[in-house]
């Protein structure tokens, strides 16, 4: 258009790319059709493209034109009208498609044509090359289009009366997509190419297969030549690359297959994984089953945004400093672990409990955001029937703030539980069909939430959620409750305790609920005893005959090897630390310290500060500590204020050290001398000590106090 010397007054859409070149060309962006109405205000336009749009624009946003607003529909009118029209092509087994121009009207798909471009459909198209064939054409037409509203104007032609055919957002596929082996092979050939859209999103389901209790996702699937007499949904030959299985005509090759999260599998992982085996039978659904879960899918498909939303912004969390298990066979059963509930729990609304639970996590983790897994008796009783195609569990998300009352919690608690009762549940290939859903490959699906939180009827009624690490039972009575965990990730005390922790937690909301969520405990009574005062019982009787220097000696001699000082990647044991004292004492000795000698220490903080700091103490000497981050008049003043004969430093710092009287000794420098001194202990020298110089309340650092 732009090309063509067209002005665009806006462009409307919430696509980054479309945005972008937007930008780029300096139009006007609007984000929803409201906003285009408010940024045109009075302005008219001569048209309006509606190009690869779902939502119905308003008839203010069409009276906008002065021509015509024209819409771009992905299939040929009136034969294929409404949404995903290349699947219902392909389903029905058309051999040809088409997209049309057609102008708006208030009738979705109801507008007279402007442009038709018809596309071939192959045999092996999908709905993924089908709707990248219209897409072109669509460009292709595009163009055709604009040339004939240059040059002819509009010029409708009214759509055939009586062949309308439209397919609206309840048009749903026939059992949610679960392929029915009692059907001819072709036609369960056309359900895995129109349900594949490639690695886009997917709108309606995935074609799948269930056998041994697994769910499969088919990618790809065609009919043989050849017939077999076994009952369909059997498995008749497992070759290099594909399975064979009987239908009520000719035999199926499945040639890919992935699991639910659409994760390709390669041929043998999948035979493995799922137990493949020629003479097996995926399950065949009967009438009743597939019009039933036929029924949940349609009441389940509105609620698709919602749960995407919902399962994009689950976070993980990480449970493994609670306890580490061990070692078991793969698919082992959880390990079970029933326990009693505070008596108060019995009398509390159901919610408490649950409550009780997000806060527990919430404050196990610090994480204000936690999200655990959730059923109760209504959610399931809504999907028993789906062949175990709807999620066991959903998210449960309450934003835990600490400050908040438990009675706040709780309430929003009962909120969210009434708010996923609303929205039903979700099919389990909804991973697969969502891009910002899939998980990289060996990580943990977004549906499946590591910890889960579960309302029973009765305790036993408590079954294992598919990869849940950890699960907390419910029973309406408030009396009890059952730990379902995985032993590879928590030990049998580590549960325990967890629930300990718990109860204790949970007794303590229940009898302050409106205490904030921050003051509720983590730690049993015994836990905060032994934490805070048990370990905290080290008083001892301390010598008060000896200095700091000769507590290290007496050390050096129990432990030598202990590692005394770290500093940095540094590292000193007792015994060295003694013998390298010992030596730079010797050293400090034959240059005049002695008892009543203050020796400066300017030095920055490192192994060799505390060297040089006893090698002074058991010379005899008393140090006077100077921060090479003064000022160097301070430093100059305080060395002289204080007498000091000697100051130690390093080559690191030296050229810091303002001109002094005093020697200064670079123990860098110095180090080859004090090395070849000895390393033994020496006697007892007159105990000195000093205290840091201060100038709190003096113009000038005051001097040194003995």
């Amino acid at each position: 258009m732009l090309r063509r010397g067209w002005g665009i007054a806006a462009v409307v859409s919430g696509s980054p790319p479309v945005s972008a070149w937007a930008r780029a060309n300096d139009l006007p962006l609007c984000a929803d059709p409201a906003a285009l109405l408010h940024g045109m205000g009075a302005t008219r336009v001569d048209y309006l493209f509606s190009i690869a749009n779902l939502v119905v624009l308003p008839q203010a946003v069409l009276d906008l034109c002065r021509i015509a607003a024209i819409n771009y529909h992905d299939g040929p009118l009136p034969t294929y009208a409404g949404l995903n029209t290349p699947v219902w092509a392909l389903l029905n087994g058309e051999t040809s498609h088409g997209v049309s121009w057609h102008i708006m009207t208030t009738g979705i798909d109801r507008g007279a044509i402007l442009r038709e471009s018809a596309i071939p459909i192959e045999d092996h198209d999908s709905a993924f090359t089908l709707n990248s064939k219209c897409f072109a054409a669509g460009v292709e037409s595009f163009e055709a289009l604009l040339d004939d509203l240059a040059v002819r104007g509009i010029q409708p032609v009214p759509q055939a009366a009586g062949k309308r055919t439209y397919y609206g957002r309840s048009a749903r596929i026939p059992a949610a997509g679960l392929i029915r082996w009692n059907r001819a092979a072709i036609q369960i050939a056309r359900l895995v190419r129109a349900l594949d859209f490639g690695t886009h999103a997917n709108p309606l389901v995935t074609a799948r297969a269930v056998i041994n209790g697994e769910t499969i996702i088919i990618l790809s699937a065609t009919p043989t030549g050849a017939t077999s007499t076994l009952p369909p949904g059997t498995i008749v030959r497992i070759e290099t690359g594909r399975i064979l299985v009987a239908t009520t005509t000719v035999d199926l090759a499945i040639e890919r297959l992935a699991d639910r999260t659409r994760c390709s599998l390669d041929m043998p992982v999948a035979v493995e994984r799922f137990g493949l085996a020629e003479g097996r039978r995926f399950d065949v659904l009967d009438d009743a089953a597939a019009s039933e879960l036929g029924r949940l899918d349609a009441a389940m498909a509105p609620h698709e945004g919602f749960w995407r939303a919902r399962l994009a912004a689950v976070v993980g969390f990480d449970l493994s400093p609670v306890g580490v298990g061990s070692p078991r066979p793969p698919n082992a059963a959880p390990v079970a672990l029933d326990r009693r509930l505070p008596a108060a729990s019995a009398t509390a609304p159901r919610t408490a409990q649950v409550a009780a639970a997000l806060c527990f996590f919430a404050r196990l983790c610090d994480r204000s955001d936690i999200v655990l897994g959730y059923a109760n008796p209504v959610l399931m009783a809504q999907i028993d029937s789906g062949h175990g195609q709807c999620a066991r569990q959903v998210p449960l998300a309450v934003p835990i703030a600490f400050d908040k009352s438990f009675d706040d919690t709780c309430a929003a608690t009962g909120a969210d539980i009434r708010e996923l009762h609303r929205h039903i549940g979700f099919l389990t290939d909804l991973v697969a069909r969502a891009p910002e859903l899939r998980a990289p490959s060996g990580m943990r699906a977004r549906d499946i939430m590591p910890v889960a939180v579960v309302e029973v009827d009765t305790l036993d009624d408590a079954r294992p959620l598919d990869g849940t690490q950890l699960m907390l039972a419910l029973e309406p009575s408030g009396n009890a409750c059952r730990w379902l965990y995985d032993a590879t990730h928590f030990s049998a005390e580590a549960i325990a305790t967890m629930h300990d922790r718990f109860a204790g937690l949970l007794a303590a909301a229940l009898a302050n609920p409106e205490g904030p969520v921050s003051q509720l405990p983590l730690l049993t009574a015994e836990e905060r005893q032994r934490v805070l005062f048990d370990w905290n019982a080290t008083a001892m009787p301390v010598a008060d005959d000896r200095c700091l220097h000769d507590l290290v000696v007496e050390q050096a001699r129990r432990t030598p090897d202990a590692i005394a000082l770290v500093c940095r990647d540094e590292m000193l044991s007792y015994h060295a630390l003694d013998a390298q004292s010992n030596q730079l004492a010797r050293f400090l000795i034959e240059r005049g310290v002695a008892p009543g000698v203050l020796v400066g220490l300017f030095l920055e903080r490192s192994l060799a500060l505390v060297v040089a700091l006893l090698a002074i103490h058991k010379a005899g000497g008393a140090y006077v500590p100077l921060d090479p981050a003064y000022p160097a008049d301070r430093i100059a003043y305080m060395i002289e204020d204080a007498r000091m004969p000697v100051v130690l430093c390093t080559g690191h710092v030296r050229d810091q050290l303002p001109a002094i009287d005093a020697i200064a000794i670079d123990l860098d420098a110095v180090a080859p001398e004090v090395a070849v001194q000895s390393d033994t202990s020496l006697a007892p020298a007159l105990r000195q000590a000093i205290l840091p110089m201060s100038s709190t309340h003096r113009a000038r650092p005051a001097g040194p106090r003995a």
